[in-house]
């Protein structure tokens, strides 16, 4: 099946099953994970943040019964990456971790797609137990066309449990493996960090139209040919931003307009690094190829999904940023008198000009709104 329809399909399996989200959410959550295998779903405690990741899955075939689709609810006590990948316990036998056997199901099914969701991932803080993770799907590259797997637990870690080490081996994070984090960013969640955000992009779920709408077509989603849908459909297929050079020009161009933009926030202490430029080059190559996001909505997107993300404080200097992103989000830029520096402002110049970019327009104003009544600039709803 071709990747459009692919994408069409999702959305109407999504919707045989009581839930409407906008495609835009589909959409980013495809190319997130298209492009750096990890996407967090951020969002409001009950907007369908999980449901969305599992029925993601189902639409393309993964799923408990069969293995592919796993969901791990992150536990407040996860300070090292034991509970995920296993430990030697007192007596120097393996215990398995949560995803242990999982990693090692989907390194022998290469062509198939498995999906690790993990639910509320920042109640730990994600840099701790996550760390073996997030470096093992940066360090993945191609040699020789193919894509070379990176170890998460080797011989050694099974001490002398010989059993553990026949079973298991070498487990890695292979090609075919995606994550999905969920968070409420509620008073009990950790801030994530800038590292963390670096490996992935953040999709935000707001709050949903709870109106009952029921699928009265006759067409059963069910039988649609999910054999069809393989690991060719998520596979990262650029790991280097050499690899995407086929559509230099456009792609050279959305650079600059992403320097542009990091030269706003260049003062603040973490601006888009190689990491993240990579990203948002495979982000914006895959888009193209499959005519995904128009030119505006794409760089709307990856605001939203990149950058606002690393943007909080409580200084003027994080609200001078949020004033000069918010100008450039405009059609037309602000007469002088009408300089949109107060959230009032910024909501009636984008009735008065329009937006280019208006879900990074409508984020700001909160993010602003947010400065002037608590002293505190962030990203996350709270």
């Amino acid at each position: 099946m071709k990747t459009n329809s692919v994408l069409l399909h999702i959305k109407e399996y999504i919707e045989s099953k009581g839930y409407v989200f906008q495609p835009y959410y589909i959409d980013s959550l495809f190319l997130g994970l298209k492009s750096q295998s990890f996407v967090i779903l951020s969002g409001n405690a009950g907007v369908g943040k999980t449901s969305l990741a599992r029925l993601f899955a189902e639409s393309i075939g993964a799923n408990p019964n069969n293995g592919r689709f796993l969901r791990v609810s992150v536990a407040s006590d996860w300070t090292s990456p034991k509970p995920l990948l296993g430990f030697l316990s007192p007596d120097g036998n393996y215990v398995p971790g949560k995803i242990t056997d999982f990693l090692k199901a989907a390194s022998s099914e290469p062509q198939l797609p498995y999906i690790l969701c993990l639910d509320n991932f920042n109640i730990s803080r994600p840099e701790h137990y996550m760390s073996p993770l997030l470096s093992a799907l940066s360090a993945r590259q191609k040699v020789l066309g193919e894509v070379v797997p990176s170890i998460v637990c080797n011989r050694s870690d099974y001490g002398k449990d010989n059993a553990a080490n026949l079973i298991y081996g070498d487990v890695s994070v292979s090609d075919n493996v995606y994550i999905i984090a969920t968070t409420s960013c509620d008073e009990v969640a950790y801030p994530i960090s800038e590292s963390v955000l670096d490996h992935g992009f953040v999709v935000e779920i707001e709050n949903p139209d709870i109106t009952v709408k029921f699928n009265r077509d006759e067409k059963n989603i069910e039988t649609l040919p999910l054999e069809e849908i393989d690991n060719s459909f998520l596979v990262p297929e650029y790991f280097t931003s050499a690899d995407c050079d086929s559509d230099f020009d456009y792609l050279r161009d959305i650079s600059f307009d992403f320097e542009a933009f990091n030269k706003i926030i260049k003062h603040l202490p973490s601006p888009l690094g190689y990491r993240s430029r990579d990203a948002l080059l495979f982000y914006t190559a895959y888009s193209r190829r499959f005519d995904v996001f128009n030119n505006d909505s794409l760089i709307d997107s990856l605001l939203m999904q990149k950058l606002l993300v690393r943007i909080s404080g409580v200084t003027t200097n994080v609200k001078n940023c949020l004033i000069n992103l918010f100008q450039q989000c405009l059609k037309h830029e602000s007469k002088e008198n009408e300089y949109p520096n107060s959230s009032y402002k910024m909501y009636s110049a984008t009735m008065k000009s329009g937006c280019k970019y208006p879900r990074t327009a409508a984020k700001i104003i909160y993010m602003l709104r947010r400065f002037e009544e608590d002293g505190y600039a962030t990203y996350w709803q709270r």
